[in-house]
């Protein structure tokens, strides 16, 4: 069974930055959304880095259609870090930026990421998140160095982004997405400020995808967020 599908996004710089260093892709035509964000906006290539990401794997995705999915995740994220190292500043910084993507095809969703960009799934009354922040400190969490209970050190210092280190193999999370089904995307500027649960209120009482990722960023820079945010939701129909 194949499902239609609505969706909608909105990114924001925020009440307190200048610029936005994230960048919203959604492209219902090939399947394909994300949410970047870019780090090192001090350095021009920075700031460029969420746009330069999105553009490589967009091109990426629409030239390998007939690839399987996972290999053309990967294909995407390599070529996007490859084009990201090729480019420095003129101090010799390339930028790098974390994402979360989803592509769609036929009756399954496969889910990538890299770095602290989140995606979640909302099922009926329940909330999953689908990802996990590539931090240090979640590495050390899972490697079994210290404990989840301990005070977390480098909670923010990320092992994984587009232009950097790629994790080998590269996580791709797969699942026939059901009617009703929600997925979310969200950089770090949204979902370090709210909790899952004003994500998953939004989902239920939001049908339009836009009006709901508006609506779960107004809840964030209500919080306090002083970063850019971004949110894309996608709306699984029969």
């Amino acid at each position: 069974m194949t499902l239609a599908f609505r969706a909608g996004g909105r990114t924001e710089p925020g009440p307190y930055r200048e610029a936005n260093d994230d960048y919203l892709l959604l492209n219902p035509e090939l399947g394909l959304f994300a949410v970047f964000d870019a780090g090192g906006s001090w350095s021009e290539m920075g700031g460029r880095a969420s746009r330069v990401s999105a553009e490589v794997v967009r091109r990426v995705i629409r030239e390998g259609t007939d690839r399987e999915p996972r290999e053309l995740i990967e294909r995407a994220f390599r070529t996007t870090t490859e084009t990201l190292q090729t480019e420095p500043d003129d101090n010799g910084w390339c930028g790098g930026s974390s994402v979360s993507l989803v592509l769609l095809r036929s009756d399954r969703v496969f889910i990538s990421w890299l770095g602290d960009a989140m995606a979640y799934r909302v099922r009926g009354d329940q909330i999953e998140p689908l990802t996990r922040a590539h931090t240090v400190w979640n590495e050390m969490v899972r490697r079994g160095t210290v404990q989840a209970t301990a005070s977390p050190r480098f909670q923010n210092v990320l092992m994984h982004v587009l232009g950097g280190q790629l994790p080998d193999p590269l996580e791709v999370v797969s699942f026939a997405p059901l009617p009703g089904d929600r997925l979310v995307l969200t950089t770090d500027g949204v979902t370090n400020h709210i909790p899952a649960s004003t994500i998953l209120n939004a989902c239920r009482t939001i049908s339009d995808p836009t009006t709901c990722a508006e609506a779960i960023i107004e809840h964030a820079i209500m919080a306090g967020s002083r970063d850019n945010c971004t949110c894309a939701v996608i709306a699984f129909e029969e």
